[in-house]
C-alpha cells in the first residue's frame, strides 16, 4: 500500500528575532510530520537525516560544528534536537520577553491577538499567567471589560469574541443597507430622466472605431480618413481641401435663439434673441491671424423695448 504524501515543515530561520519561539513552533510541526509519515519507526540515522533536511541549510551548517559527548550521539535524533534547542535558547531574558508581552498590539482578529499573548507568556515565566493575560486583554479593551465584575480570563475571552462577531455582523448589515439605498436612488434618477438614443448612435457607441460626428464632414463614419465624405473635396467657403463648409474653421456664425413657439404674437421680438429672423445684417470680412472672419457691424438697436 502506497503511503500518502505529507508536506515537509518549513525551514528553520536562525535569524528570526524571536528564535526561541520559532524553534518551539518548528519542533512541533516536525514532530507531527514524523508521526504522520511513519518516520518515527525508521533507523535513528535516517531520522536525523530527515530532521536536518527539514531544518534547512542554516541549521545544517550549525550542526556541523556541534560537539557531542559520544560518536553515536551525532546520529541520535533526540540528541540533535536537544543541541538545536540549546542553540536557539542560549539565555532566556525574562525582562525582554515581558516587554514584548506588554507591547503586543491588539489586532482585529481577537484569537490571533490571544495566541500571541500565550506565546510570549510562556517564555516570561509568569507565576499567574492567566491573570497577566487577562489584565493585558482588559487594558486593550477597557470600555468593553471594565464594566464587568468578577472578571476572569475565560469570561473576558467570551465577551471579546462575542463583541467581535457582533461588530462584524453589524458592519456587514450596514454596508448592505447603504448599497441598497444607493441602488434605489440611482434607479429613481434613471426612471425620472430616461435617456433615449438613436439606434445608429447606440451602434456607434459600442464600436470604438466609429466616429459619432466627424470634425471634417460632420457625419458618422469609420475612423479612417479615406472613409470621410469630405476627403479630397473642396470647402465652398474657404476653398480649402478635405472638409465641408459646415465644419470650416474660418466661418464664425452666431446661432439664432428663437422662442417664437412660446408666444402667439409674431410681432414680438424677445430680448434673448441674437437676430431678427429674415433680416439682412450688415457685416464685414476681416483677417484675424491670417484667417478670414466675418464680423457683424453695430448699426443700432433693431427692437424698441418700450
Amino acid at each position: 500500500m502506497e503511503m500518502p504524501q505529507f508536506h515537509l515543515p518549513s525551514s528553520l530561520d536562525l535569524t528570526d528575532r524571536n528564535l526561541a519561539d520559532s524553534f518551539k513552533k518548528w519542533k512541533r510541526q516536525l514532530q507531527l510530520y514524523m508521526e504522520a509519515s511513519g518516520n518515527n519507526n525508521k533507523p535513528k540515522q535516517r531520522q536525523t537525516a530527515i530532521i536536518l533536511h527539514c531544518a534547512g541549510p542554516q541549521v545544517l551548517e550549525v550542526y556541523d560544528h556541534f560537539e557531542f559527548e559520544g560518536e553515536n550521539d551525532k546520529n541520535d535524533p533526540v540528541k540533535v534536537l536537544e543541541k538545536l534547542e540549546e542553540y536557539c535558547n542560549p539565555r532566556q531574558n525574562e525582562v525582554l520577553q515581558s516587554f514584548r508581552f506588554w507591547q503586543v498590539p491588539f489586532q482585529e482578529h481577537f484569537d490571533t491577538f490571544l495566541t500571541k499573548l500565550y506565546s510570549y507568556a510562556d517564555s516570561c515565566n509568569f507565576k499567574e499567567k492567566e491573570r497577566m493575560i487577562r489584565d493585558t486583554v482588559t487594558g486593550k479593551q477597557q470600555k468593553l471589560l471594565l464594566r464587568e465584575t468578577s472578571l476572569d480570563l475565560k469570561k473576558a475571552v467570551e465577551i471579546c469574541r462575542a463583541y467581535e462577531i457582533t461588530s462584524r455582523n453589524k458592519k456587514e448589515m450596514s454596508e448592505s443597507s447603504q448599497l441598497q439605498k444607493i441602488e434605489h436612488i440611482a434607479g429613481k434618477k434613471s426612471s425620472k430622466y430616461p435617456t433615449k438614443q438613436h439606434p445608429e448612435q447606440q451602434k456607434n457607441r459600442n464600436n470604438p472605431h466609429i466616429l459619432n460626428e466627424c470634425n471634417f464632414c460632420g457625419k458618422s463614419h469609420e475612423a479612417i480618413k479615406t472613409k470621410c465624405p469630405a476627403w479630397g473635396k473642396l470647402c465652398n467657403h474657404c476653398k480649402g481641401r478635405n472638409h465641408f463648409e459646415v465644419k470650416c474653421k474660418k466661418v464664425h456664425t452666431l446661432e439664432t435663439k428663437s422662442n417664437s413657439d412660446e408666444s402667439d404674437d409674431s410681432d414680438t421680438n424677445w430680448l434673448a434673441t441674437v437676430e431678427v429672423p429674415n433680416k439682412t445684417r450688415a457685416t464685414a470680412l476681416m483677417q484675424v491671424n491670417d484667417c478670414d472672419v466675418r464680423f457683424q457691424l453695430d448699426t443700432g438697436a433693431d427692437v424698441n423695448t418700450l
